[in-house]
């Protein structure tokens, strides 16, 4: 049996050229061992010694893929061979090239890590007959080149979308941009256009260099670097997260509450005795995780996120939705509250928060900042009784569409009611109308809107508390509260779902590989490193900007009185006149209405004006004293109505445009005469 080898050699020219002589019939020069037929490996790459003096000891073992010594080349790690059996460290599959021989062949190479000189050879470069014998039996792999690896990562880093990096790649290819412009022949075992194979070893590299071990659970990685005690462990990330509780046990919930410096001072600039936002939502993360936002609103009326609270649902949950109560929201809100503590001796309290109808978020506020003042998203509200109203009236015929039509317009009345009795009363008048139906033979119809009326309107959501907190009155007590005119109190929840939508579809998406929702460890440390600071360092700027602006407009003349006006929250006037528009459903529901002669005949007031009484388009038989509106026409041009309609748009409402058929319809028959004289 052959000995190994082992020669020694200086830095001298005669010296390496006998090394260069020794790697090249032994297929170790680099040129062999970046052949697609080279079949050395290599198993380790070590260095030692001093700044200047550090040599390089690696370990080649035969047969090689050539994946195994590009990754040894870059990372120093060890690739498979022929001579390693790939069943030993537990793979079923077998990747290399050749299969397991048995082949004993290796060398160690050590050399200077600065210069490349060889210092010594030592092996053993003996194979036996079936390693000398072997042939190809898989495709050996077709590596990308690191420098589009590289720019591919750097690109990723920056927040680039998968989309955009590999178009890049595609026109770096076709204009032969990379390294020595392709070399074909330099680099042919390389290939330099991605595929989307290799998206996986990127964005786990990428992850990597965030210091997120992928191979890890994700509460593993997030008490490591929380745990000061572990060598991971994280300030950046510690400082931001205000609240962390494992989840050491199943039933345990894992909670981890997050708030930045600047999310701090914005609390205390933004919500510290005024109004906040507080809306759940989930799916941001790859488990069953619930993410509840707390939100403020800034001097232009923008959202500003507070803070990020996350909590895992209970194990048996199915829905993620339904994993929350009043009690894990109050005990988050809590911390949160804690962890802004006091200033000038004056503790951090809310007075205004908007939610949507959810009552357990309700409660929770209300158990951490008892004095609070608690307002329900308009928006979600109406789209609650929409949908209990459609649930309970499933019918399609005429019959039921009125109803539906007269149930939405008793809806949008009782938002604007200042007073329950009020509310209670436009309730009652709508039921009485429904039971003159039924006893007129609508009985279904009549009872469906009935059970909507009393069950669901009257009997759950005007009561006292509920009431004040979706109607006018609780709007106004707001504004009173909070000591701004009541257009400055916020009507919906919408600054948080835009702001939601953003996160989602702006943020994150530009870090998840084919549209995949991120590990929460992954997430935390984006949302804390990348996302967060994008935002508040865009809303600085932007503040700068504004204000460079301002001082410029403010040297023109009349440019102080632009800006008060800009900076003065906008009061909704009710228009005087109307303007007259094509509108086909407008002009259409006229015709209907002086069809149904729901329109009365003019009343002459003066000598410029014709007045109208015009009755809603949803009043019925049933109804003791339908819904009227004063319609006015002018010789002038002008027009006015009382409905909501023309008071909150401006434009010809639908009796405008019967007032207008009507009086050509009479002009024609001769009646007008004596007006139009």
């Amino acid at each position: 049996m052959n000995q190994v080898e082992d020669i020694t050699y200086t830095k001298d020219d005669d010296s390496q050229l006998g090394t260069a002589i020794a790697l090249g019939t032994r297929h170790l020069d680099l040129d062999a061992r970046e052949s697609v037929g080279s079949r050395w490996s290599i198993k380790w790459s070590r260095s030692t010694g001093k700044k200047g003096k550090v040599t390089q000891r690696t370990l080649y073992q035969w047969c090689v893929s050539l994946s195994s010594i590009l990754s040894a080349v870059y990372s120093n790690s060890t690739g498979s061979d022929c001579g390693y059996n790939h069943t030993v460290v537990g793979h079923k599959t077998r990747h290399n090239p050749v299969d397991f021989t048995g082949c004993l062949a290796h060398a160690e190479v050590t050399y200077t890590a600065e210069s490349q000189k060889i210092l010594r050879i030592r092996g053993y470069f003996e194979h036996n007959d079936a390693c000398k014998t072997a042939q190809i039996q898989r495709f050996p792999p077709n590596t990308l080149h690191p420098s589009v690896f590289k720019l591919a990562l750097d690109q990723l880093k920056d927040g680039v979308t998968l989309t955009d990096i590999q178009e890049t790649n595609r026109a770096m290819v076709n204009s032969r941009l990379y390294v020595d412009g392709q070399d074909t022949a330099k680099y042919q075992n390389y290939r330099f256009l991605m595929k989307s194979a290799d998206t996986r070893s990127l964005y786990r590299q990428f992850y990597r260099l965030q210091g997120v071990k992928v191979t890890e659970s994700a509460h593993l990685n997030l008490h490591e670097w929380l745990d000061k005690e572990s060598p991971q462990y994280n300030h950046v990330l510690a400082e931001a997260v205000f609240y962390y509780s494992e989840r050491a046990k199943k039933e345990d919930r894992l909670k981890v509450c997050v708030a930045t410096q600047e999310m701090k001072e914005a609390a205390w600039k933004y919500a510290h005795k005024s109004q906040i936002i507080l809306d759940g939502t989930f799916g941001v993360c790859d488990k069953k995780l619930l993410l509840f936002i707390v939100m403020g609103m800034d001097e232009d009326r923008k959202g500003v996120p507070l803070a990020f609270l996350f909590f895992s649902a209970h194990s048996g949950n199915r829905h993620t939705a339904a994993g929350y109560n009043t009690e894990i929201i109050q005990e988050l809100l809590t911390k949160w509250k804690q962890t802004l503590g006091t200033r000038n001796g004056v503790p951090f309290v809310v007075y205004v928060a908007i939610t949507d109808t959810d009552l357990m978020e309700r409660n929770a506020l209300v158990a951490v900042f008892p004095e609070i003042w608690l307002l329900i998203c308009k928006f979600h509200l109406r789209q609650s009784w929409r949908n209990h109203r459609n649930r309970v009236l499933k019918g399609n015929s005429p019959i039921y569409i009125e109803v539906k039509h007269r149930l939405a317009r008793v809806e949008d009345m009782l938002i604007h009611t200042t007073t329950i009795e009020d509310a209670r009363a436009i309730i009652k008048k709508e039921a009485e109308v429904l039971e003159a139906m039924a006893e007129n033979g609508h009985t279904s119809v009549a009872g469906k809107g009935l059970q909507h009326l009393n069950d669901y309107l009257l009997g759950y959501w005007t009561t006292d508390t509920l009431w004040k907190s979706w109607s006018d009155y609780g709007r106004r007590t707001a504004a009173r509260v909070l000591k701004c005119p009541i257009e400055g109190v916020l009507p919906t929840t919408n600054h948080l779902e835009s702001f939601n939508g953003l996160l989602k579809r702006k943020h994150l998406k530009r870090w998840q590989r084919g549209g995949k929702r991120l590990r929460i460890d992954v997430l935390l440390r984006l949302l804390i490193t990348k996302v967060l600071p994008s935002i508040f360092e865009q809303r600085a700027m932007q503040r700068a900007e504004d204000l460079r602006w301002a001082a410029m407009v403010r040297q023109l003349p009349g440019g102080d009185a632009l800006l008060l006006e800009r900076k003065s929250l906008t009061v909704s006037v009710i228009p005087t006149t109307a303007y007259l528009t094509a509108d086909p459903e407008r002009e259409a529901a006229a015709v209907t209405l002086l069809a149904n002669n729901q329109i009365s005949h003019p009343t002459f007031e003066g000598h410029d004006q014709l007045t109208f009484a015009c009755h809603s388009s949803i009043s019925n038989i049933y109804e003791p004293s339908p819904t009227q509106y004063r319609v006015i026409l002018c010789l002038d041009g002008t027009a006015r109505c009382s409905c909501k309609d023309f008071l909150q748009r401006g434009g010809a409402c639908k009796h405008i445009r019967a007032a207008l058929l009507l009086v050509n319809e009479s002009r024609t028959s001769g009646l007008l005469y004596h007006f139009d004289h």
